[in-house]
């Protein structure tokens, strides 16, 4: 136990292990708090209370794979027993925790309150367990939360939903600890498993410790790409990309349209896609957000939830760089980096533009064909979303690249604060943006494209592009 204290040591004291401590505290804590004053049987709220088991398994499990795939790791003695004791007694503690706002539900007693303490008990350890499965088994340990977010998110808008889990997590302590029995079995038996061992050793694999630098993501993007293109290329990428480095050689040398051909080059590589099964998987998931979102119940102010498949144009833009520092080593002057880069940022603002308006008439032709739908008892129409907050995404981009051509070492923070910011306005804005004047969206509009190239020229004209 001494060799692990002490090789867990650097990363307990590590400031981004103690942010993310910090991010749970401020989110398990207040959830714990609603599932004890809202124990209603209608609302469904003691359901908050098992976002504690599952922020415990990402935190804990990220930690632990990152000791797991270095090499040395499983010549320290004990290890197996360490990693399967250290895994369980985390996911009992937290899930006794997340079992106490239950002494607040109403009309439980005696022995009937027991069986709800144990049914909630076990309950919080499946999804420990499950949680803690997904991490193992993901190369990016930001994967996990993105994908319980995504449920919660789900579960939160369907109160009927919501109840149903209430009610199995509360009211089924057979069938709960059946599960439990099981999986606790596989779970014990896997940790401690040579299969575990081979699989995470020396692989390829990005911490929550490490997913705040930009230095740290990249490197871990690029070798999945590195790895992905060993294994062969997709044939219709391949012949995708000569065609774009045609173009480079076709252009005249030190001119602009030369450099505006690399840097497509570039920004295809990037985009295109590994493998011929992402293009299918895409086009299955589009229908199926926009299925969920058009039957998202209304809320109080009126606006629709649908709005926020807004949010997938904002994550377009921020992905879509911006070649002022390319990485194709063409000679080029400040006249052809600014050009370039303004060239790109004017065609990224189309794509941005185009994707907002294309859901917007999907949904809006969805809405025309689409029947309500019953779901426990209740109808929930088909609302397809409001034109206002399409232009948000528009407003997002600049600031987007803003921060790619500014912040290039510390990243990722800056852009999920702006992200957040960006969901938060299509949201909550909704009712608002709907009825906003064409004169104050043109001013924003105007604003936030005149500080984009404000910062390029100042970048492209006087400053040390060496150094940059």
């Amino acid at each position: 136990m001494k060799h692990i204290a002490a090789n867990l040591t650097p990363l307990l004291t590590c400031p981004a292990f103690m942010l993310w401590h910090l991010a749970g505290a401020v989110i398990c804590i207040p959830a714990l708090l609603y599932a004890g004053n809202w124990a209603d049987p209608e609302v469904g709220g003691y359901v908050a209370t098992f976002i504690l088991p599952a922020w415990s398994a990402c935190v804990l499990t990220s930690l632990q794979k990152d000791l797991l795939h270095k090499p040395f790791t499983f010549c320290l003695p004990g290890h197996r027993g360490v990693l399967r004791r250290t895994t369980f007694g985390v996911g009992i503690a937290a899930s006794l925790l997340a079992s106490v706002p239950v002494l607040t539900f109403p009309g439980l007693s005696g022995l009937s309150l027991l069986w709800a303490l144990w049914s909630a008990f076990c309950f919080g350890l499946i999804i420990y367990l499950v949680v803690m499965g997904l991490q193992l088994l993901m190369d990016a340990a930001t994967s996990s939360p993105a994908l319980f977010g995504a449920v919660a998110i789900v579960l939160i808008v369907f109160p009927s939903a919501l109840v149903l889990v209430q009610e199995v997590a509360i009211f089924a302590p057979g069938w709960n600890a059946c599960v439990l029995a099981a999986l606790s079995v596989f779970s014990w038996r896997w940790l401690g498993s040579v299969e575990l061992a081979r699989r995470t050793c020396g692989r390829r694999f990005l911490s929550l410790q490490m997913a705040w630098r930009h230095s740290a993501g990249a490197e871990f993007w690029e070798s999945g790409r590195r790895e992905s293109l060993s294994n062969g290329t997709w044939r219709l990428r391949h012949w995708l990309l000569r065609r774009c480095f045609a173009r480079i050689s076709r252009r005249p040398a030190l001119s602009l349209r030369r450099h505006l051909a690399a840097a497509q080059y570039e920004l295809a590589g990037y985009l295109l896609p590994l493998r011929p099964w992402t293009v299918p998987i895409i086009a299955l998931s589009v229908p199926v957000l926009l299925v969920v979102a058009g039957y998202l119940p209304p809320r109080e102010s009126g606006a629709t939830d649908a709005n926020t498949l807004y949010i997938a144009s904002c994550v377009l833009g921020m992905h879509l760089g911006i070649p002022m520092f390319t990485t194709m080593l063409l000679p080029a002057g400040r006249r052809e980096r600014f050009w370039s880069a303004l060239a790109f940022a004017a065609c990224g603002g189309l794509v941005v533009l185009a994707t907002s308006l294309l859901l917007f008439i999907l949904l809006q032709g969805m809405s025309k064909l689409a029947s309500p739908l019953w779901l426990g008892g209740e109808v929930y129409p088909f609302r397809p979303a409001d034109l206002g907050p399409a232009l948000v995404p528009l407003v997002y981009l600049p600031m987007s690249m803003i921060l790619k051509v500014t912040c290039k070492k510390w990243l990722l923070i800056p852009e999920i604060v702006l992200m957040v910011i960006a969901g938060a306005v299509i949201v909550k804005g909704g009712v608002a943006l709907r009825d906003l004047s064409p004169y104050a969206i043109i001013a924003f509009l105007s604003v936030s494209w005149a500080i984009l190239v404000g910062v390029l020229y100042t970048y492209s004209f006087h400053r040390d592009l060496i150094r940059e």
